[in-house]
């Protein structure tokens, strides 16, 4: 699953990596700072990997892994009546479809925001690289747009082993 959000996050609506993995740090009681940053790397295509263009695509890894939607209609009620070969793409459905599961597409369950197809196509084209800066040159980047805040956060951020935890932390990281 993690794997699935860290593609869908930086391939697919092409969000940098780095606020993802921030977002797992502070919300995940089984985090571990190499496993959580290397994976997220891993996942967005981001340092050394022998496949080019790793994606992972979730309508298909939703197919394979919770073929009947159990896991997906555990937590979305509004897919609990939609037929199981529709319950990952619910777009998918027919609109008699839709009446029956009583599941209409931009009513009950929202519009897509953004296609993924059931192919085994190649990962999308990228929207842009964000994924792919070096830390030190977004932190270059956003120093020079703010430089009081950032030498305010860099005093802030800081802690053992990199970054510090806590309510705040990603805050003062990400300059908002």
């Amino acid at each position: 699953g993690r794997q699935n959000v860290a593609s869908f996050l930086a391939k697919d609506l092409a969000v940098d990596w780095r606020l993802g993995a921030e977002v797992f740090e502070s919300l995940l009681i089984d985090h571990d700072v190499c496993s959580n940053y290397g994976n997220w790397q891993y996942a967005s295509g981001v340092g050394l990997d022998p496949r080019e263009n790793r994606y992972f695509n979730v309508v298909k890894q939703g197919r394979v892994y919770d073929p009947d939607g159990e896991y997906v209609r555990s937590w979305i009620p509004a897919l609990q009546h939609v037929p199981s070969r529709c319950v990952h793409s619910p777009v998918e459905m027919t609109p008699s479809e839709e009446r029956i599961a009583r599941c209409r597409i931009g009513e009950e369950y929202p519009e897509p925001i953004v296609r993924v197809t059931w192919s085994n196509d190649k990962a999308p084209p990228r929207r842009g690289d964000v994924s792919t800066h070096s830390a030190a040159s977004s932190s270059s980047s956003s120093s020079s747009s703010s430089s009081s805040s950032s030498s305010s956060s860099s005093s802030n951020r800081r802690g053992i082993g990199g970054w510090r935890r806590g309510p705040g932390a990603r805050r003062a990281h990400l300059g908002s």
